[in-house]
């Protein structure tokens, strides 16, 4: 046992692991009596802790082991010693280690009297590695046997034995007395090493037999290289006939299954994935596949997907179906009878089956078996085997933590397999596999099959299966020998063959993508995960996994399917809304993040992929080079040949593709074809006259290449000049070199010089993918969003071309500076004070009981622990409220899923996680945001009887003490502006709002707060006072008894009157104590109303006539400020309306309650105020049109929100809400302001967005935020925008009336293409009524066309006309490209290009016909409404 607590996490994996196993009855012995078992023993120590005591060495099972309570010292020996009870003649020992394949240095001593030794085996040189050590030798009148270990598998393990046993010499049984043996004969498989017996059966002169030890001589690889036999030889010691054993060799079955689960390729293929063989040839990959052994592919389907963009729906199964079919392999559909992923614990109806009675979900299954099967048959795609619900150890169809009910079950999985078999035909026969998860769990495999096979009391029937399919990734479901054992016990058990469905090993640990991996340390590498994360790691796991399934008795081992080798980090992930975590157990290499831009795109073939071809007869040929070939010769061009020449091509294309084809026939393709069909097409290529190159362009390309200096540049980019210049030279050089070769080589040669730089962005790269593994979860809030900031703009200057080296070292220093600035979070358990209890304990461990104070008492070797199993609890007070943001956990093994409840008062608890229907087993959970808990409890959900954990660590804050924060808050909150130069009362701002997030924040330190307070301090006590504009400010008493202060063009309300019965006070003012005019720069007139206590808002009267006045003094507005909200009115608002003047208008603003509001918008809002704005005129209400008034209304930031994200709804009348378009944050006022088309209610909230495919495009992601926030534009669903999605002509348009202001419904459009009811209807109709949708020549818009470059800008430049804009000042810069521009479009592409709208592309080109992605639409209209509305 190795030393550290994560090996004590994993001896409890392995004894509990040993503990499920089912065991096969040892042979009884002829003559020889094991006189070992049973009795007294004596050791040099022993492992009470985990009950490995010295007993357990002779008690005859071989789930138990004795084991030292330490590793060996240097120089010393660990021994065990049994007395046997009386004195005996022995023939020899047995000893079973305790841990499988170890090299045990150790000697065998006996004794008659206990005190005097002789060694009777002595094995202190040995260097094999063992599972069981035999020994023989005759000794005689001994009463005691002795092992010493001298050294045991390695530095740190601590030394065992399972099982000792002593072998009684039997009577006329001296190895001198044997005769001859019975006959050894074994098979095995191409590959794999026999498995000779440790014993042989002797028979003796006096006519006896029995079992006696033997050595067998060591065996060469070779031997077993191949199909055929050999001998090998065996010794017995001190006999004169020695034994020996017949090996036959065979291939592995024909039939065995050598296939891949590639369910995600299409989703991946359409993303623009693409997949590369070995010699750089793009392939389709099922050709990869193939050509390595892949001989049957497995597709799973999901009823209706809503969560994977629609794939792996009927349709997806039925297009990939087709191909596999088509390349002459096998197919395997796997029906998960779900909407989404089903394993243990979730096993989810469809949605439209969810209202079914049982009776109704039996024929459900059926129907959708059978309607799928006959489609599948239609597209010419049977498939070959049919899995019957995967990972089904909760029973299909049974819910979320659903329980088996057997009899349903059998029902349910006959009724999928009587569609199935309607569809087999003579000699077409559809194996039907049932399929559980966790392979190296016997005792859950025997508990699941007994119930469906009618091995089961009471229990009706059995289910019609075929195949046994179980799930073993060897780094979750236990060890090799579990999983070998298990399948050799139900393979017997229940006559059936086994597959392994689903398997995987990693090959690296690197990131393809931001997204992290699943298994992305050698720490995630335990049980079987015995092969490090290398190419040939990978290799050697999947060809041991092989090996165990070719050992299954009987030849009932039929095969695997690797679990998605080509899930290559292309933006696709578990769910549309998620990266993919498990590129790196692909079986394709890919460019490394964030070197790649965020994504890699292309799959470079690993050679693990050549473990396909392990057990085979006879490999399937390889088409690589003709394959490349063939890509070849279909690049050519014939302006390159002469028109003699060029005709004999095609037709050795066409020869050379019909022999690439034949490889999908029954017949199948040699590898000799193969070989001769490439080196015949490249002749046919070599026989090409080629027209003789131009190479002067080319020869000034190397020129200028070879002129320059590697030490002016950096190493990545000298190295692309390097290879282009290379390739260059040797087109150069050939005499067949064709014009195109040429011209693309000088256009390689000429990128490549372009793209040397001297900017060396190495160290910023790095320290991206270091950041890359940190998790927010570990560190304080605001310092971590600090660094994401700087993240974000060190990975969009890694991604800038054109980057130079001061923004590269400036982009650096941030990252560092933000990096260096994370505060990490603390183990709340650690404070003073924390107690634990639960629900029972029980065990030791470290020599103590498994309490649950075991779990929080900083000891390795403490537990807390129980054997109740399912519905235990642990809990943890902490001693006072804290903010929890992960608990982690390490896990005893048999403890799978829990649940995380948090509480404040230890009574009333709220469920904070729960990992039940989790499809990873982990241990480490991030909960759910501002997460304020004093207690904490951990209930099993799912897991054997003994459960619990090493250790347990709560990751938060405990929360701070604010009081003088909160304090500088009020003091500066009292304070006016007005009252003070601008410069001073900026910095107070800045500070202030900066104070509001501290103070608002739960994730914040002690010291944040005290500095926050003291920079608000400072910043109060700086302020400077204002000059006054005047003889000192004025005040007026009006009649409602509220005091009036005029100062300049600053009025102070101070209101006193009573409230009414909807919480305002009334403040009425006339043109006598109003300003007559603005004075300063800003031609503002600001009226602050300072509310009563207890006010909701205030009902402002002001007089309509000295609004009048006043917009003839060029005011530009009237700002009234109640509680907080400013209302911004343009005097020029009612020149509209002049039969309204001579009445006042009548302001009313205030807060109103929220429980009007929709649940969903409730949810949205969360505590933000709902405000209630009124304007009217007499009994009137005003109505106004463009931008005659603006609200500003109080927000503060809280922890990690993005003002982009900001947005402000109006409440319609149902409660439910719209976003308000033209909405911009002030980060230092903390102010939010839109503009209102008309009079309601309206909050502000933040808009939380999921996109998680944007991350890519860091220099788009503000944009898109701010727009999704407003409702202007949606993602293709909840979690995904495709950034890199084209754009339809009415898309856009959409997008750019949405940012104008919505349009009308009742709208109609004169275009014959735009129907009524459609999303685009109105947009189109409102931008053609402005004149910005003028159509095309044959009367459509276009609406499904993708929109180039300059019908953006023809549209963009209408939309800022029929705004009304100011055109941009200056002259727009010229294109080269400028020809290529529509004459219709170029007014309009000057213009926006002058607006700053669009830019150019490399080269100084416009591209007026290339088209935008959705990322470049978003921008754009962003930018425009920065235009439009100064954001």
């Amino acid at each position: 046992m190795r030393r550290g607590r994560k090996h004590f996490a994993l001896m409890m994996t392995l004894l509990l692991a040993w503990g499920s196993m089912v065991w096969t009855a040892q042979p009884v012995e002829a003559a020889d009596v094991n006189l070992a078992q049973g009795k007294t023993v004596t050791a040099s120590g022993e492992d009470t802790q985990w009950g490995n005591v010295k007993e357990k060495a002779v008690d005859g099972d071989p789930g138990t082991a004795w084991s030292a309570p330490s590793a060996i010292a240097e120089g010393g020996t660990h021994w065990l010693q049994v007395d046997l009870g009386q004195a005996y003649s022995l023939a020899g020992s047995e000893i079973t280690w305790k841990d499988a394949d170890k090299n045990v240095k150790y000697k065998v001593e006996v004794s008659e009297n206990g005190s005097d030794w002789a060694t009777a085996a002595d094995r202190s040189n040995n260097e094999a590695a063992a599972t069981v050590a035999t020994d023989t030798f005759e000794q005689t009148d001994i009463r005691y046997v002795k092992v010493s270990i001298s050294y045991y598998a390695g530095g740190g393990w601590w030394p065992g034995i399972k099982e000792l046993k002593i072998w009684e010499l039997a009577d006329g049984h001296a190895p001198s007395a044997i005769t001859g043996y019975d006959p050894v004969t074994l098979t095995t498989k191409v590959g794999i090493a026999p498995a000779l017996p440790s014993k042989v059966t002797a028979r003796y002169a006096n006519g006896s037999s029995g079992e006696v030890n033997v050595v067998w001589d060591s065996v060469n690889a070779t031997q077993y290289a191949a199909e055929g036999s050999f001998t090998v030889a065996g010794a017995v010691a001190g006999a004169s006939v020695q034994p020996s054993a017949d090996v036959s060799v065979s291939w592995y079955r024909d039939d065995f299954v050598r296939g891949v689960d590639i369910s995600t390729l299409t989703a991946i293929e359409d993303n623009g994935g693409r997949y590369f063989d070995a010699n750089g040839t793009e392939r389709d990959l099922l050709d990869i596949l193939k050509d390595r052994g892949v001989n049957y592919v497995r597709l799973r389907l999901w009823n209706e997907p809503t969560k994977s963009g629609g794939y792996n729906d009927l349709d997806d199964v039925i297009r990939m179906a087709a191909r596999v079919k088509a390349k002459g392999m096998k197919l395997l559909v796997d029906y998960h009878y779900s909407d989404d992923w089903a394993h243990p614990g979730q096993q989810v109806r469809p949605a439209a089956w969810k209202d079914l009675d049982f009776n109704g979900l039996v024929q459900a299954v059926y129907d959708y078996t059978h309607e799928s099967l006959t489609k599948l048959k239609e597209a010419g795609a049977l498939p070959d085997m049919v899995q019957i619900g995967n990972e089904i150890n909760s029973g299909v169809l049974t819910g979320l933590g659903g329980s088996v009910n057997f009899n349903e079950q059998v029902q349910l999985l006959n009724s999928g397999a009587k569609a199935v078999r309607e569809f087999e035909t003579d000699g077409n026969k559809i194996q039907i596999m049932i399929h559980l998860a966790e392979g190296g769990q016997n005792g859950t495999f025997r508990n699941f099959f007994d119930g469906i096979s009618g091995m089961r009391e009471g229990v009706t029937g059995k289910v019609d299966y075929d195949i046994i399919g179980l799930s073993y990734y060897p780094f979750w479901h236990g060890t090799l020998e579990a999983v070998k054992s298990n399948m050799d016990d139900i393979s017997k058990r229940y006559n059936k063959d086994v597959i392994i469905a689903e398997t995987s090993y990693p090959f690296s640990y690197k990131d393809g993508d931001a997204h992290g991996n699943i298994i992305d340390s050698d720490a995630k590498l335990v049980g079987g995960a015995i092969w490090p994360a290398t190419v040939q790691g990978q290799y050697d796991a999947i060809k041991k996994m092989m090996e165990l399934l070719a050992s299954v008795p009987e030849d009932k081992g039929a095969g695997f399917f690797y679990w998605e080798p080509a899930w290559i980090p292309a933006n696709v992930g578990w769910i549309a809304s998620e990266g993919d975590a498990w590129e790196n157990q692909s079986m394709f290499d890919y460019d490394s993040y964030p070197e790649n831009g965020g994504y890699a795109y292309k799959g470079y073939a690993l050679n693990s992929l050549d473990v396909y071809k392990v057990g085979m007869a006879q490999f399937p040929a390889n088409r690589m080079e003709l394959a490349r070939v063939i890509a070849k010769a279909k690049a050519l061009k014939a302006e390159d040949f002469t028109t003699a020449s060029w005709p004999t091509l095609a037709p050795a294309i066409a020869t050379a593709e019909a022999v690439h084809a034949k490889a999908y026939a029954a017949s199948g393709l040699t590898q000799q074809e193969a070989d001769s069909a490439a080196a015949a097409l490249t002749s046919a290529i070599d026989a090409l006259d080629v027209i003789p190159a131009v190479k002067t362009t080319l020869a000034a390309a190397i020129e200028e290449a070879e002129a320059l200096n590697e030490a002016d540049w950096t190493a990545q980019t000298w190295s692309v000049l390097t290879s282009a210049l290379e390739n260059a030279k040797s087109i150069f050089a050939s005499a067949k070199s064709t014009q195109t070769e040429v011209n693309e080589a000088v256009a390689a040669l000429n990128a490549a010089i372009d793209q040397l730089s001297n900017v060396d962005k190495s160290a910023l790269a790095a320290l991206i993918a270091n950041i890359g593994k940190l998790s927010g979860s570990d560190y304080v809030g605001s310092t971590w969003q600090s660094l994401q900031k700087a993240l974000t703009t060190a990975i969009a200057v890694q991604a800038k071309a054109d980057a130079t080296q001061a923004e590269v070292d400036a982009a650096l220093s941030a990252l560092e500076a933000a990096k260096t600035a994370l505060l990490p979070l603390i183990d709340l358990t650690e404070a003073e004070g924390v107690v634990a209890t639960a629900s029972s304990s029980a065990g030791s461990g470290g020599g103590q009981d498994n309490s649950p104070a075991g779990a929080i008492d900083a000891n390795p070797n403490t537990s807390w622990g129980t054997d109740k199993g399912v519905g235990s609890w642990w809990s943890v007070d902490l001693g006072k409220p804290a903010l929890v943001k992960k608990v982690a956990m390490n896990l005893w093994s048999g403890m799978k899923k829990f649940k995380i409840e948090v509480s404040q008062d230890g009574e009333t608890y709220t469920v904070a996680a729960d990992t039940t229907n989790d499809v990873i087993d982990q241990s480490s959970v991030v909960l759910p945001a501002n997460t304020i808990a004093r207690f904490i409890k951990v209930t099993v959900t799912n897991g054997g009887d003994w459960v619990g954990f090493m250790d347990f660590s709560a990751t938060g804050l405990f929360l701070t003490n604010k009081t003088a924060l909160e304090a500088e808050i009020a003091k500066a909150e009292a304070l006016q502006q007005s009252a003070y130069t601008s410069d001073s009362w900026t910095k107070l701002a800045t500070a202030l709002q900066a104070a509001k997030t501290i103070a608002t924040s739960q994730e914040v330190v002690q010291d944040q707060v005290d500095g926050a307070a003291a920079q608000l301090k400072t910043a109060i006590a700086s302020l400077v006072a204002a000059q006054q504009q005047s003889s000192g400010p004025v005040t007026v008493s009006i009649p409602s008894t509220n005091t009036v202060t005029v100062d300049g063009s600053q009025v102070k309300v101070t209101a006193t009157g009573k409230l009414d019965a909807n919480g305002k006070v009334s403040v009425e003012l006339g043109a006598n104590n109003l300003p007559q005019a603005a004075t300063g720069d800003n031609k503002r007139i600001a009226i602050a109303i300072e509310l009563p206590a207890g006010a909701k808002g205030a009902q402002v009267s002001l007089p309509t006539d000295w609004m009048a006045k006043l917009s003839k003094q060029d005011v530009k507005a009237v700002e009234v400020t109640v509680g907080g909200v400013r209302v911004s009115l343009a005097p020029s608002l009612l020149e509209s309306a002049p039969s309204l003047t001579g009445k006042p208008i009548e302001l009313s603003v205030a807060q109103v309650n929220a429980d009007s509001l929709t649940a969903e918008a409730r949810s949205l809002v969360g505590d933000r105020p709902v405000y209630d704005f009124q304007l009217s005129v007499g009994d009137k209400k005003l109505e106004w049109q463009g931008g005659k008034i603006e609200v500003g209304m109080p927000y503060t930031l809280k922890d990690g929100e993005n003002p982009d994200q900001l947005a402000v709804y109006y409440v319609n009348e149902q409660g439910g809400l719209e976003a308000v378009r033209q909405v911009r944050y002030d980060e230092a006022t903390g102010t939010i302001s839109f503009m209102p088309e008309h009079f309601s209610r309206y909050a502000a909230a933040y808009a939380k967005l999921t996109f998680q495919d944007t991350k890519a495009y860091p220099w788009a992601q503000p944009a898109i935020a701010a727009l999704a926030a407003k409702g202007i534009v949606q993602g293709v669903n909840a979690d995904a925008f495709q950034p890199g999605g084209q754009v339809t002509r009415a898309a856009f348009l959409h997008m750019l009336m949405q940012a104008m202001g919505g349009t009308a419904e009742a709208q109609t459009s004169q275009f014959s293409d735009v129907k009524a009811g459609q999303w685009y209807t109105a947009s189109v109709a409102a931008a053609e009524a402005l004149g910005i949708a003028k159509g095309k020549t044959n009367g459509t818009f276009g609406v499904n066309d993708v929109i180039t470059r300059e019908e953006m800008a023809v549209l963009l430049h209408r939309a800022i006309q029929a705004a009304g804009a100011k055109p941009a000042a200056g002259a727009a810069a010229s294109f080269t490209d400028e020809a290529s521009i529509s004459s219709y479009a170029r007014e309009a592409v000057s213009a926006v290009q002058a607006q700053g709208l669009m830019k150019g592309t490399t080269g100084g080109k416009f591209a007026p016909k290339a088209t935008a992605t959705r990322a470049e639409a978003a921008v754009v209209i962003h930018q425009l409404m920065g235009v439009l509305y100064g954001e």
